[in-house]
This record gives structure tokens, C-alpha cells and sequence, in this order.
């Protein structure tokens, strides 16, 4: 009887061992490097400097192909916004047989203000010929006054002189008269040297005359343009 309990107990031990045996063990959790290291956000700015020379030269086309990029979709706006408002003011436009002649029309339109642009044009470049002409004409009338002036001085002053030519003439042939009547073979002194201051004085006016009148002109040319400028203005 002892051997059978004892037998009996070892059983229920071994049956114990084996159902602890049996029992499924529970896994180990393995840590992640993410469950190890925090994830943190890393802002990197890339610019010019920080950069290699082949990174560099890749990053310089990048940013002048954005900014071209910016600048066609800048003027695709302009565009879009000039289309909208041309359409807006010309709508469209049939024939009689339901053809489209909107462009025929916006085109007859563009021509005409074309031609009324030019035409503004050439009166703006008529206008600035008239003034320069009249400027001129202006500066021609002046000039011609100014020259007409200095004509009528010369013309006095050559009167001047013929005046005290005609009366220097007239002494010297009273000189003369007085040296005849006296029929002296030795003349006066006195007479001899009023004769040579005379004839001093003569040669010195016909050469003053001479200076004076460079040009032929006279009396009657300076009225007939005095008349002449009378009328024209």
C-alpha cells in the first residue's frame, strides 16, 4: 500500500511539471530604434553658401527656373485678364451666313487706330515744322532789320560825307578863283597850306566814302525794302 501512494504522488508531480511545462510562455517585446530615439523634426534651410559646387550650380537653375516660372504665370495673368476684357468689349460677331468676323472686326478696329495714331503723329510733326518756320522767319525778319539798320547809318553817314565833299570841292575852287584873280607866279603861304588841308581833307573823305560803301546800295533800294517789309508785315 505505502509503494502504490507513492507511486501515486510521483505521478501527480510529474503531471504537474508537465502542464507548467506546457503553459505558453509570454514573447519578450523588442525595442524599436524609434522607441530608443525620440522622433525629432530637423529643419534644414539650404542656401548658396552651405552648398557644393556641383549642388550649388543645380541649385541656381532651380531658383531662376522658379522665378521664370513666377514670371510667365505673371504675364499668363495679364493675359487671361486682357482676353476677358476684350471679349468683354467685343463680343461676338456674326454675318448673315453665321460666319464668325469678331477678328475681322477687332482687327479693322486695331488698323484704324493705327492710322488715327499716325495721323495724330503727322500733325504733331506738322505743327513743330510750322513753329520751327515761323521761328526762323522770325529770326530772318530780325535779321533783316538789324540789317536795314546798319544800311540807313552807312546811307547818313555817306550823305554826311558827300556833303563835305560838295563843300571842300567848293572851297577849293574858291581857293582857286582867289589864286587866279591875284595872278601871283609865287602863292600866298597861307593859301598854300589852306590848299593842301583841303586837299588833305578831300582824299580823306573819298577814302571814308570808300569804307563806308563796301556794297552798291543807295537811296532808292532802302525805301523800295522798307515798303517791301511794310507789307509783308
Amino acid at each position: 500500500m505505502a509503494s502504490e501512494n507513492n507511486t501515486g504522488s510521483d505521478n501527480t508531480k510529474r503531471n504537474r511539471n508537465d502542464q507548467n511545462a506546457t503553459k505558453i510562455q509570454p514573447m519578450k517585446k523588442w525595442k524599436s530604434v524609434s522607441d530608443i530615439y525620440e522622433p525629432r523634426r530637423v529643419t534644414v534651410t539650404l542656401s548658396e553658401g552651405t552648398l557644393s559646387l556641383p549642388h550649388r550650380l543645380v541649385y541656381n537653375e532651380t531658383i531662376g527656373v522658379l522665378k521664370e516660372n513666377e514670371k510667365l504665370k505673371a504675364e499668363l495673368f495679364d493675359l487671361k485678364i486682357q482676353l476677358l476684357l476684350i471679349k468683354k468689349k467685343y463680343p461676338l460677331m456674326l454675318d448673315g451666313n453665321g460666319n464668325n468676323i469678331t477678328k475681322k472686326y477687332i482687327d479693322a478696329v486695331i488698323e484704324l487706330s493705327n492710322v488715327r495714331n499716325e495721323r495724330i503723329r503727322l500733325e504733331e510733326m506738322c505743327d513743330e515744322n510750322e513753329k520751327k518756320l515761323n521761328e526762323q522767319r522770325r529770326k530772318m525778319r530780325r535779321e533783316r532789320m538789324i540789317h536795314k539798320k546798319k544800311q540807313r547809318n552807312l546811307l547818313k553817314r555817306r550823305r554826311k560825307i558827300r556833303s563835305k565833299l560838295r563843300k571842300i570841292r567848293q572851297k577849293l575852287h574858291e581857293l582857286n578863283d582867289k589864286c587866279d584873280k591875284r595872278m601871283s607866279p609865287i602863292p600866298n603861304k597861307d593859301t598854300k597850306t589852306e590848299e593842301l588841308k583841303l586837299r588833305l581833307s578831300l582824299a580823306n573823305l573819298i577814302l571814308e566814302e570808300k569804307e563806308q560803301t563796301p556794297c552798291e546800295t543807295n537811296e532808292q533800294t532802302a525805301e523800295d525794302e522798307d515798303e517791301q517789309e511794310e507789307e509783308e508785315s
